[in-house]
């Protein structure tokens, strides 16, 4: 059998793909190969932070059209729920003129942002004279690993057409006459007309990594998680000159801690870690911001990515065949562009 659309990578974006070829190509046979399992790859680690703030026009756009995509998916995946949530921006007052445009796109601006007075930040977070706080309404955060494990769910109850398959590494691809052989790591070959590769970082550490484009690097993203139960009216607060947010998370009863870290060209791996220097790199970010905190941490959510050198993600023909399309380079920003990213090489498709 030919399928109409093989997808590797059970992630966040090889799901959304899948929902939406679903979606507009029903009668298409649409196979899915994740080496793992569904959704515990590095969309597990993922904050799920639904955020469409950006300095870079391209980033913005397409976090705009995904949260509005993701909107559209909870009709027949209630896991793609976002939980609202109140954000504080902490801003350089020489910013401050400028940022509310970091929120508005061409489908509108999404941000219901304004000046809040100096009491919306709680205490034990730092600002100081130089900042000053911006509000906004409009953001939330999803459970990322859930939901691509409900997108399955959903296609498999809806459509006969879908088949998942974990545990099964696609280790080659050939291009044959009329489109594509993959081979599996447990003997079997798929033929597909159209071929997806949206495995991430994995995509750097095996047979597949001759289709990326270069040059690009995998970097580990990393979380703290805070033993402090946030309530409904928690804020989530955004510190973006640090590269670091706090996301309550009132479901686990925790918070997260995410901050930039500076290492680079690591290995993916099925359960990650930081190493000890880089647990301290954290642990001085988060006194900085937030010292009170510091005695909490209780645990630790790690991941990496494939960076792109602007950090826009990409999906583009790979080995000079256009139905073979590389969608990745998400640079840390997977979920909030994951379904623009599936809507765009569909688009590409029907040309």
């Amino acid at each position: 059998m030919r399928h109409d659309l093989a997808i590797v990578g059970g992630g966040i974006v090889g799901t959304s793909l899948a929902y939406l070829a679903a979606k507009t190509h029903p009668n298409w046979s649409v196979v899915l190969a994740e080496q793992g399992d569904i959704g515990c790859g590095a969309s597990s680690a993922s904050a799920g932070f639904d955020a469409v703030e950006s300095a870079h026009n391209g980033l913005r756009e397409l976090s705009i059209r995904s949260r509005l995509l993701y909107r559209e998916m909870t009709r027949d995946v209630p896991e793609a729920y976002v939980q609202p949530v109140r954000t504080l921006w902490v801003v350089n007052n020489r910013q401050a003129a400028s940022f509310p445009r970091r929120f508005v796109g061409t489908l509108g601006d999404f941000s219901q942002l304004h000046r809040a007075d100096d009491a919306a930040l709680p205490a034990r977070w730092w600002r100081d004279k130089a900042t000053c706080v911006f509000e906004g309404e409009g953001d939330g955060h999803a459970n990322v690993g859930q939901l691509c494990r409900g997108i399955v769910r959903y296609l498999v109850a809806s459509t006969s057409y879908f088949s998942c398959h974990e545990a099964a590494g696609v280790t080659a691809i050939h291009y044959d006459v009329g489109g594509f052989s993959l081979q599996l790591c447990d003997g079997r070959v798929w033929n597909s007309h159209r071929v997806a590769l949206a495995a991430g970082a994995w995509l750097a550490d095996g047979s597949l990594a001759a289709f990326l484009p270069s040059p690009m690097r995998v970097k580990k993203i990393a979380s703290l998680r805070i033993d402090l139960c946030p309530d409904a009216s928690s804020p989530a607060v955004v510190y973006g000159d640090h590269g670091a947010f706090f996301l309550p998370r009132v479901e686990f009863g925790d918070w997260l801690f995410s901050f930039t870290l500076d290492s680079w060209d690591c290995q993916p791996a099925p359960l990650m870690q930081l190493s000890r220097e880089e647990l301290k790199q954290g642990l001085r970010k988060l006194e900085t911001l937030a010292p009170a905190l510091s005695a909490r941490v209780c645990g630790q959510e790690v991941s990496c990515d494939l960076y792109t050198p602007d950090q826009l993600p990409l999906q583009l023909p790979a080995g000079g065949h256009p139905n073979l399309r590389v969608l990745t380079g998400g640079s840390g920003a997977g979920y909030r562009t994951a379904p623009a990213l599936a809507q765009d090489v569909l688009a590409a498709w029907s040309q």
